[in-house]
C-alpha cells in the first residue's frame, strides 16, 4: 500500500511554466498569502497544476527576495567551504546565503563549481584551494584492500613466458596469459 496521490496527473499540466501561469501565481500569492494549504491553492488560483509544483515554482522561483543571476566570488567561497567542511547539506549552506535557494545552490554546485573545484591542483600557499573539496565527510564506507602486486617470480611461476600486457596488470594473470 502506497501513500495516496496529492491530484489527479491526468488532469494537472505538467512541464514548463508559462509566464501567464507564473503572474497568476504571484497574484494570488499577493492578494490571499500561501496560508499553508499548498494542495487547495491551485484550485483557488485558477491554475491546472499540482499543488506541489505551485509549491515548488513560488519557493525556488517566484518568491520576491529570491536573487537570481551569477554568483559572486564571496559566495563561491562560502560555498565551497562549507561544502568542504559538511559536505551536501544544500539548504545549510544556502541559508548562510541570503536570497538563494538550496537547489538553486546545488544546481550551482553541480553545474558549475563542482567543475572548477575538483581538478583545481595542489597550490602551496594560504587559501590557495579554498574550493577543492576533501572526501565528503558523510561517506565514509569501508574500501577493500587492493590486491597484493603482482611480482615477477609469481609471473614466471603462473605463466611459463608472460606477453608484456601481462606484466602491466594490476591483478596476478592467473595462468591465463598465453
Amino acid at each position: 500500500m502506497g501513500r495516496a496521490p496529492c491530484c489527479d496527473k491526468a488532469r494537472v499540466k505538467r512541464g514548463p511554466w508559462s509566464p501567464e501561469e507564473d503572474e497568476q501565481l504571484r497574484g494570488y500569492v499577493r492578494t490571499h498569502g500561501i496560508g499553508g494549504n499548498w494542495i487547495a491553492l491551485p484550485h483557488k488560483a485558477g491554475l491546472n497544476r499540482c499543488g506541489k509544483s505551485c509549491r515548488l515554482r513560488w519557493l525556488n522561483y517566484l518568491r520576491p527576495d529570491i536573487r537570481h543571476g551569477g554568483y559572486t566570488e564571496q559566495e563561491d567561497r562560502v560555498i565551497c567551504s562549507l561544502y568542504a567542511s559538511i559536505g551536501s547539506r544544500w539548504s545549510i549552506i544556502a541559508s548562510k546565503l541570503p536570497g538563494r535557494t538550496d537547489n538553486d545552490v546545488k544546481n550551482y554546485w553541480n553545474t558549475k563549481l563542482k567543475k572548477k573545484a575538483m581538478p583545481m591542483p595542489v597550490l602551496p600557499g594560504p587559501g590557495a584551494n579554498a574550493c577543492r573539496p576533501p572526501c565528503s565527510p558523510r561517506r565514509s564506507r569501508r574500501r577493500r584492500p587492493a590486491p597484493p602486486p603482482s611480482t615477477p617470480a609469481h609471473q614466471a611461476a603462473t605463466c611459463a613466458s608472460p606477453p608484456p600486457a601481462c606484466t602491466s596488470r594490476r591483478t596476478p594473470c592467473r595462468g591465463s596469459c598465453t
